[in-house]
């Protein structure tokens, strides 16, 4: 049996990012608030705490595409055609991730990434179209990745934009 086996996938044209410029991966039951830093990715960043993830964008009050997937161990990391893409670990309390706005109390419903339980996690984000003008004139896009695993230093495994170098302190 060969793995790594793709569990789930979940595309959203139409998530919505307020005045905060990020959206949030969070645990439905302890919806984490915290402060993310960026200066370690330029991109992602989790709650120290755990329970919660936030996804750094370019623009505010905008429309963004995310997808989200759920694996049953750690995907491919394919770089091609993405400016940044970097990965952390996260623990989690529930058996779902809800990907959404930043403030979970005003997110409603927001979609489920099942997941396998209670435990730890790694989260490989993916972005494109982050610097202007491609954001104004493509569209944000998002791939998180998820699958359990035990903690692990973060990864910056790609960091072209502008933006993120400015994040990282770079720019």
């Amino acid at each position: 049996m060969s793995g790594p086996f793709l569990i789930r996938r979940l595309r959203s044209e139409q998530l919505f990012v307020d005045e905060t410029y990020a959206f949030r991966i969070i645990d439905p039951e302890t919806l984490e608030e915290f402060e993310p830093d960026y200066s370690a990715t330029g991109l992602v960043d989790v709650n120290p705490e755990g329970g919660a993830a936030s996804v750094r964008c370019a623009e505010e009050c905008q429309f963004i595409t995310v997808t989200a997937e759920t694996w049953d161990g750690p995907p491919a990391v394919e770089t091609d055609g993405w400016d940044d893409v970097a990965e952390v670990s996260v623990r989690w309390n529930s058996h779902a991730m809800e990907v959404g706005e930043s403030d979970p109390e005003e997110s409603g419903e927001l979609p489920e990434i099942i997941i396998s339980g209670p435990g730890t996690y790694r989260i490989r984000v993916s972005g494109r179209n982050r610097d202007y003008p491609a954001w104004a004139d493509l569209g944000e896009e998002y791939l998180v990745q998820a699958w359990p695993a035990g903690m692990a230093p973060t990864v910056v495994h790609k960091s072209t934009s502008e933006l993120a170098a400015g994040l990282r302190g770079g720019g």
